[in-house]
Order: structure tokens, then sequence, then C-alpha cells
């Protein structure tokens, strides 16, 4: 089996985010907690006094409204730094992180972090390199909750979900290794559990996807694309 995806900040996606030799030794002003699933890491709200690594495991970012609809962000994995947008602009925390299943962090001060990046030049360029495509990945998702169906929308998160966190099968197909529920797939796309499982159930019954056991399989993966984003759009995973 192949990961379809690489890491950040020395992680497993795409973007390094800090260098592996920056990485260790923030690491070094910090010390490591374990969590178990469904603990949580960071809370809406909190005043922000530290910020963490993750070393091992998956972790999601979420947010609340009061009328207690749950909208999730993004999921963070090995590597990634959480918690620092916070401590650099002194708030409070603007969203919750949950471990997703079992994960040890490393947890620095906020004054330590503070201080090292003010000592550290480099990593403030790419602490703002993160930062700008996040705010740029969070302005996409916008546009497209008024500008697509559900179905489009599932479409172009499981794709996503199958680039980042996939292992693609020796028959091709894609095993997402990232165990999501239905509530969080809707919580992902601003949509309800009821529209996206109607849309799961045709996705499976196209021969799209799958579930084997608790795991969810993209088992045609240029059909789902074409779905989401059309033949001609020469989009690749």
């Amino acid at each position: 089996m192949t990961r379809t995806g690489v890491g950040m900040l020395g992680g497993e996606r795409e973007h390094a985010q800090m260098s592996p030799r920056d990485r260790l030794a923030l690491e070094a002003l910090g010390t490591v907690r374990h969590y178990g699933q469904g603990d949580v890491l960071l809370r809406e709200g909190d005043r922000a006094d530290l910020v963490m690594i993750v070393r091992t495991g998956r972790v999601k970012v979420v947010t609340v409204a009061e009328s207690g609809y749950e909208t999730l962000l993004a999921h963070r994995g090995p590597g990634d730094l959480i918690g620092e947008m916070a401590v650099i602009d002194g708030g409070t925390r603007s969203a919750s992180v949950v471990a997703v299943e079992s994960a040890q962090v490393v947890v620095v001060s906020a004054e330590a972090f503070r201080t090292f990046v003010a000592t550290h030049p480099q990593v403030v360029r790419a602490l703002v390199s993160s930062i700008t495509r996040r705010l740029r990945e969070s302005d996409r998702r916008r546009s497209e909750l008024g500008a697509y169906p559900t179905g489009i929308r599932l479409a172009r998160h499981l794709l996503e979900l199958a680039h980042r966190h996939g292992d693609r099968q020796p028959d091709g197909s894609i095993a997402i290794t990232l165990r999501v529920t239905q509530r969080d797939l809707a919580a992902a796309i601003g949509s309800s559990r009821e529209s996206v499982g109607r849309d799961l159930r045709t996705f499976r019954s196209d021969g799209l996807i799958a579930n084997r056991g608790r795991t969810l399989v993209v088992l045609n993966v240029a059909a789902l694309r074409a779905f989401a984003y059309g033949e001609s759009t020469g989009r690749q995973m």
C-alpha cells in the first residue's frame, strides 16, 4: 500500500511548515502529553497560553455555534503545529482541537514559543506561509458553500481526504486511513447528516466508494473527480 499524501512541518502532508531542525529545537522547549480518542486538546474560547506540536496521531479542529451546530475546519497530523494563531495575536482560542485517535503532542508555553519565533526569522516566514495557506483554504471552502450542491462538495472533500490521508490499494482504490463519521463529513462541508447520508448511498450504488469495516474507500478516483470537477478540469490527486 502507498500513501498518497506527504507532510507539513516535516509531517504527513505536502507543505513544509518548519524545517526538521527548527521543529526539533522547538520541541526541546516543551513537554510530552498523551491524549486518547475524543479528548479535547484545546478548547474554543480559552486563553491561549501554549502551542502544541503533534508527534503521533491525528486531531480535528472544530467550532461549535450557539445552536450546537459543529463545523469541522481541518484535520492535523504528525509534525503539525496547532494553537499558534491565538498565541501570536494574543486572543482567545477561535476553535477547539479534539483527538480523532490516540495522539502524542509536545506542549510549549506561549512565552517560550514567542521567544523562539523572535530569534528564528526563518520560522516567522514559515508561519506566515502556513497561515496564508490556511486562510486561502478557508476562503475556498466558504465560496463553495453557496456555489455547489451537497453532492459536489462531498465528492471534493472525499477526494481531499483520499489525497491527504489515503493508502493506495493494490486494486487502485484508495483507503482513507482517517476515521471520519457521517457527522464529520457533514460538519466539514456545511451540510446535514441526512443530506450527506443520501449522497453517500448514491456514491456507493454508483461504485464510487465503499465501506470496508470502518474504513471508507474511494473505489473509482477518476469517476469521483469527474463528478466533483468535470472531465475537463485536469485536476490530479
